[in-house]
């Protein structure tokens, strides 16, 4: 038999890594997940977030974290009509919040355009 990851694994390669004993089927290994596991596992993730943050929000920064990323793939994702509805609803529970109307970032770039302006107008 014949496997065939890439579409062009020869049958001498495959026995050579039969003899190599080759795992073909990762599924039994502690490592691999399934989309749903690795899915909830985040979300679980986002919750404890949630709870424990000083904001009580679900806005967890991108650059900061893997969680960040996986926040923002749903976010794109619901945008898309790419998230399931049990998935969208499950985030609704925990009132996550699909569009940000103020980043963090564009706050502090407001702020600090402000103190600039007043340390300006002082000192004339």
């Amino acid at each position: 038999m014949v496997h065939s990851v890439d579409g062009c694994t020869t049958s001498k390669n495959v026995e050579a890594l039969d003899e190599l004993d080759f795992v073909w089927d990762a599924s039994g290994f502690s490592g691999y997940q399934p989309d749903e596991d690795k899915w909830m596992m985040r979300y679980h993730e986002l919750v404890s977030y949630k709870k424990n943050n000083e904001h009580g929000d679900c806005n967890v920064r991108q650059r900061h974290s893997s969680l960040g990323r996986w926040v923002a793939e749903q976010r794109q994702s619901y945008k898309k009509g790419k998230l399931t509805a049990e998935r969208t609803q499950l985030l609704n529970n925990i009132g996550f919040q699909w569009v940000l109307t103020t980043s963090r970032k564009k706050k502090m770039y407001i702020m600090l355009f402000l103190l600039f302006r007043f340390i300006l107008n002082k000192s004339k």
